[in-house]
């Protein structure tokens, strides 16, 4: 349920920053929903404890740029 896509820059105007090993990271989670046996229940709704449904999650969008000095 997580898409995390990775792109490595390189380039020589971060060299000449001093910038090192730079990464620009996109990451999503609770994209889609999946249900089981025809009832469109998300299994992931459902506290296993207490057996109650929970409301649907909604998704998360990030963006994170890592770099080395």
């Amino acid at each position: 349920r997580d898409v995390v896509v990775t792109y490595n820059l390189k380039s020589a105007g971060l060299a000449k920053m001093g910038l090192t090993r730079t990464q620009l990271r996109a990451q999503i989670q609770n994209t889609f929903n999946y249900t089981f046996s025809g009832n469109d229940v998300d299994p992931d709704a459902i506290n296993r404890v207490s057996g109650v449904r929970n409301f649907q999650q909604k998704p998360f969008f990030s963006m994170s740029l890592y770099t080395n000095f």
